[in-house]
């Protein structure tokens, strides 16, 4: 509960692939909104990625073709 007696929920994230042989988060997003509350919560995961030792693993966010064949360049390579 907070001051004014309501109930805070938490937030809550998760990414749409995850493959932890390759340590890589993979998140598809179209646009977004100026008020969306996405960048508030991948802020909180990147947080919570370095919090939890797992600096070494791989984000990415492609919003295009070029940039998802990037992503399979980068695992092909591995």
């Amino acid at each position: 509960m907070n001051a004014t007696g309501k109930k805070v929920l938490p937030i809550k994230y998760k990414p749409d692939f995850y493959l932890p042989k390759e340590k890589v988060f993979i998140e598809t997003k179209g646009f977004v909104r100026a008020n969306d509350s996405f960048p508030l919560r991948w802020k909180l995961f990147m947080g919570y990625l370095m919090s939890a030792g797992m600096s070494d693993h791989a984000l990415f966010i492609p919003k295009n073709k070029g940039q998802v064949d990037e992503i399979m360049k980068y695992l092909n390579s591995r």
